[in-house]
């Protein structure tokens, strides 16, 4: 079900928290964040998605697998990374021409007293983009939080500058 959808426009967050998007542990049992022509304001930044309980960004560590492939030429391979404070998706966004991105998260939140386990809350993703240099890029993967703390939102910014442009949508998943 589609709870929220924010166009960007030099933005430089995108606030999916409760108090915007409506989603609770006991209608729904994930959530999906998607995004769509992104562009950063600032050449070679990184998008970050930061998962939150509420207004509160969830700090620690994310650990992030995936694989990677050249979608215009040949190239792939297997990439784990561990970023602090958020979910820093590996491409190098771009402002040339035709230089874009897209996305989809979901995630399995944990760590209420309601709906969700306690285990550790994981997500997958698939993300495209044709990245700073021109290369265009696949990655597929997976992400850990590994905290019982409770999730039901989203925030997402760039690692430098604004996001120049793009469309943003948060979906319940029943």
């Amino acid at each position: 079900v589609k709870l929220a959808t924010v166009t960007a426009s030099s933005t430089s967050e995108i606030d999916f928290n409760t108090g915007v998007t409506g989603w609770d542990n006991s209608t729904y049992r994930s959530f999906v964040v998607r995004g769509k022509w992104i562009i950063p304001t600032v050449d070679t930044a990184r998008l970050l998605v930061k998962i939150a309980s509420g207004t509160d960004k969830r700090t620690g560590t994310y650990e992030i697998g995936m694989y990677q492939r050249r979608v215009d030429a040949s190239g792939s391979g297997y990439y784990q990374q561990d970023y602090t404070d958020a979910i820093e998706f590996a491409a190098q966004l771009g402002t040339g021409t035709r230089e874009t991105a897209a996305f989809s998260l979901e995630i399995f939140p944990s760590g209420d007293s309601g709906s969700n386990h306690t285990g550790a809350t994981l997500g997958t993703f698939d993300f495209i983009t044709k990245a700073s240099n021109g290369a265009t890029w696949n990655y597929k993967g997976g992400i850990q939080f590994d905290s019982t703390s409770y999730m039901d939102g989203a925030y997402i910014s760039m690692t430098t500058g604004n996001i120049a442009s793009g469309i943003f949508d948060f979906y319940g998943v029943k």
